[in-house]
């Protein structure tokens, strides 16, 4: 069997590092780039590590191409449902990128799609693929009770500066479902909810930046016998680790996307390094398991669970602070 054959929808920075990830995986090809002009498509490609895709400027005759096997789904949040939908019901594996949709409603119905279709739908959220939670995960037995998690992402965005002087790009535009909330804090949920399944409660504040959405907040969760606190935020920086505290000891690392640094304190033990960093471009990761699904056939549906999950917090945190996208009034 030959490569997968990707079509790419988006040209922002992600599917830079998308197609770059794409050229160390064995079974990667890329077919198309789609961009709304032809000449934005061109500009993209240009600059991209491969040498031969064809361009498209619709998508309509990007869902007909039979020679598309799968599409990398990179446009704004509020888009990913319906042309999710699209390219699943004409036979081609979706992996979308996070968050993968507006709401959870939007998400069973990309769902129900994919398994209409027998195709493979996938959120490409990095650290739910990433190894360094797999040897997290191996050592949360050995600090004991797990009492307390600290999980945070808090950068100061590169577009805040222009929000600051009146121009509101795509990151603080509702109408687009973006914000802290939706484009960091997610890794913050999907890690938790992957490590610890679904929180019994959740409260939260935010703090909402006049004329827009979302600059910061922060979130409790609530676990039998344990919380997590959730930090999160586009208007300032942080060089805090995040941690997973048990009454024997401590697990630390350093960024919750894309993990580093990852150290084992026992009590009165010194600190154990259990994971450093890999060498290879966390994106691959993701790819790697898209492409063993597609290839073996394999059920999703365990991915899709957190990304439920993820996305009934994201629905409840909004709610609790009257953040409101117009793709909830059409769910309604």
């Amino acid at each position: 069997m030959g490569k997968l054959s990707f079509a790419t929808i988006g040209t922002n920075f992600i599917v830079d590092r998308f197609l770059n990830a794409g050229k160390r995986c064995d079974d990667f090809g890329l077919s198309v780039i789609y961009s709304r002009t032809k000449e934005k498509a061109r500009q993209f490609g240009a600059r991209s590590c491969f040498l031969e895709y064809r361009i498209c400027d619709s998508l309509e005759d990007l869902s007909e191409d039979k020679e598309v096997d799968a599409v990398y789904v990179a446009s704004p949040t509020a888009l990913h449902c319906r042309q999710t939908i699209d390219m699943l019901n004409r036979r081609k594996h979706v992996l979308c990128e996070k968050p993968a949709a507006s709401n959870a409603h939007e998400w069973e119905q990309m769902c129900q799609a994919a398994r209409q279709s027998g195709c493979i739908l996938l959120e490409a959220t990095r650290p739910v693929f990433h190894p360094a939670y797999e040897v997290i995960r191996e050592n949360l037995d050995k600090i004991g009770p797990i009492r307390k998690v600290f999980l945070q992402y808090c950068q100061y965005s590169s577009r805040y500066d222009n929000y600051k002087k009146g121009i509101i790009e795509n990151a603080f535009r509702p109408e687009l479902s973006n914000g802290s909330l939706m484009d960091l804090g997610i890794y913050c949920i999907e890690v938790m909810v992957g490590l610890f399944g679904k929180p019994s409660s959740v409260s939260s504040k935010a703090l909402l930046l006049p004329g827009s959405i979302d600059g910061q907040g922060t979130i409790l969760a609530e676990y039998p016998g344990m919380q997590a606190i959730i930090s999160y935020s586009k208007i300032s920086d942080s060089a805090m680790p995040c941690e997973i505290q048990g009454e024997k000891g401590a697990i630390l690392w350093q960024d919750v996307g894309c993990p580093k640094n990852v150290t084992l304190k026992l009590r009165g033990q010194n600190r154990t390094v259990i994971y450093n960093e890999s060498p290879i471009p966390d994106m691959v990761y993701e790819i790697q398991e898209f492409l063993r699904l597609v290839r073996q056939n394999r059920n999703a549906e365990a991915y899709h669970a957190i990304t439920a999950e993820s996305l009934r917090i994201t629905d409840e945190v909004r709610r609790q602070n009257s953040i409101i996208f117009p793709a909830d009034r059409k769910a309604d």
